[in-house]
């Protein structure tokens, strides 16, 4: 019984320059990102029609221009507090034609999202999803390392993930990512 206790602590303890551990470190993150995104998608707002916050349509609106190639020719200059800048549009846009591919391919019911504006709202929100469960594997790696331990690590990042403050966020919102 001794020996199990000590082979389970030697598992667990986490050093970062040991080779022999990307396996298991691997094995978790992933784990760790399928159980964000499973715990994360039943919280994602399925009305994909209108958006309620206030910055949402600009959001949408400078996120379409990523796509249609517009936002090449320039955007208007920000007209309200804080100005947001492009790398999360970037994201959206990528978002955004990832879903149209699933809609073309068939593997989305093009009646839940049967306008342009309704799949902006939905790859957005889904990208901000994968942006959390991606933030959680940081703060996985980032706790696992300072407290030496992969079980620590991992409930921290549970932690992180079921935060109250990140959860009650709408997932449109787009200081998200």
């Amino acid at each position: 019984m001794r020996s199990l206790v000590r082979k389970l602590f030697e598992l667990d303890r986490y050093e970062y320059h040991d080779s022999h551990q990307i396996p298991l470190v691997a094995l978790v993150l992933l784990l760790l990102i399928v159980v964000s995104w499973f715990t994360l998608s039943p919280l994602v707002d399925r009305y994909y029609v209108e958006v309620f916050e206030a910055d949402a349509q600009s959001t949408i609106d400078i996120s379409l221009a990523f796509v249609n190639g517009s936002a090449l020719w320039g955007l208007p200059a920000p007209y309200f507090y804080p100005p947001y800048f492009d790398a999360q549009f970037i994201a959206y846009a990528v978002g955004i034609l990832l879903t149209k591919a699933l809609l073309l391919s068939g593997s989305l019911d093009p009646s839940a999202l049967p306008t342009q504006q309704s799949i902006a709202i939905y790859g957005i929100r889904h990208v901000n999803l994968i942006a959390h469960a991606s933030a959680t594997a940081i703060v996985f790696v980032t706790c696992a390392r300072l407290a030496q331990s992969l079980t620590m690590g991992s409930l921290l990042a549970h932690v992180f993930l079921l935060s109250p403050h990140l959860l009650y966020i709408d997932l449109m919102r787009v200081d998200r990512v």
